[in-house]
Formats: structure tokens, sequence, C-alpha cells
């Protein structure tokens, strides 16, 4: 589905993952994707991250284990290798209210 009438269609996730931090402690990661030809039409709010990059395979497989986990790692990858030229492209301003 590419559309609602009178509605914003919400992307869905690429990747829903639960993983441990301790042996006590397990977080759940929500990654999402999207796929443009455009620039961002935002910018960052304050208390988000800055450290946003975009990155080549290369560039992403050069990363060690301590600073990239796998998971994050294989999510980015099949980002690159599957969205990237399978989905749709959308305007960056479809998820402006």
């Amino acid at each position: 589905m590419h559309a609602l009438s009178g509605a914003t269609l919400h992307p869905y996730p690429v990747a829903i993952n639960t993983h441990s931090i301790t042996d006590t402690h397990r977080h759940t990661d929500i990654a999402y994707a999207f796929v443009t030809d455009q620039e961002p039409e935002g910018t960052i709010a304050s208390g988000e991250s800055h450290d946003l990059r975009w990155l080549t395979q290369s560039e992403i497989n050069r990363f060690s284990s301590l600073d990239v986990s796998s998971n994050t790692r294989e999510i980015y990858l099949y980002v690159l290798d599957e969205c990237l030229t399978a989905w749709q492209r959308v305007p960056t301003d479809t998820f402006v209210l």
C-alpha cells in the first residue's frame, strides 16, 4: 500500500530485535529505513543524536565489533543490499505533520 486517503501512512520497521546487554538486562531495538533521492527536510532536534553518517558497505565493515554491534551491522547491510534497490522512494516531507 502506498497511500491512504486523508491520512499519513507510516512506515513499518525493517527489523525488530531483542538482545542481551547483560545477563539480567535485555534491550529491544526497532530499526527503520527510508529510501529517498532528496536531502532531509528537517533538522536534528534538541536531545537527538548528532552523530549521523551515510556509510558504504566497505565503511560499515571497517568498524570493529566494539564500535558497531553485529546485529546493527547486519541490519545496515540488509538495507544497503535489499532495501536501497527494491524499496519505493518517498519524498522527505512525507512524514511532516
